[in-house]
């Protein structure tokens, strides 16, 4: 427990100790400045040179939009000015209403970002495939020189091998094929 209950609880004692009997309205008065002793509360020392927080978009919205209704209330001629409460919720409305639309604009913007983006997006794509195509076409011509070369090779290799085949011996002479 706080030590302000503790003293609280403690001036309850004293107060049941020496009086035995207490009416209804004594108790009450004792319980309230019981509480109010302990409970009381003190003034927050403020800094006059601190500084102030900076106003939010509301509070300068709404500051602006005063100083105009202020100014057409004033040019009112018929005699009946609205009362600043009703100036608050005109503004409120104007707030409510200006964010409404800022919002739809918000909507928009993110939308046409988005569809300037699947555009890239499908452009580069586009791109990639035909890269891809031509690293696949070269693949294709790599893969095919190589079996060229391999058969090559290969007829070569047979070639040779016909080459050193000796004579039959029935008088055959050596021919190139």
């Amino acid at each position: 427990m706080t030590s302000n209950t503790i003293k609280i609880m403690n001036g309850f004692n004293t107060f049941f100790e020496s009086n035995e009997t207490y009416t209804r309205k004594e108790l009450l008065e004792f319980a309230k400045k019981n509480y109010d002793d302990n409970y009381k509360k003190t003034k927050k020392v403020v800094d006059e040179n601190a500084i102030k927080k900076p106003l939010n978009a509301y509070q300068l919205f709404m500051k602006e939009q005063r100083i105009i209704l202020n100014k057409r209330e004033s040019e009112r001629t018929d005699g009946e000015k609205k009362k600043s409460t009703e100036l608050m919720k005109e503004i409120a409305e104007m707030w409510k209403i200006n964010k409404d639309n800022n919002e739809i604009k918000k909507d928009i913007k993110e939308k046409e970002d988005e569809e300037e983006n699947v555009e890239e997006n499908k452009k580069e794509i586009k791109k990639d495939s035909k890269k891809n195509k031509k690293e696949e076409e070269n693949e294709e011509e790599d893969e095919n020189l190589i079996n060229s070369k391999a058969d090559t090779e290969k007829n070569d290799d047979e070639n040779k091998s016909k080459l050193e085949k000796k004579p039959s011996k029935k008088g055959a002479k050596w021919t190139n094929l």
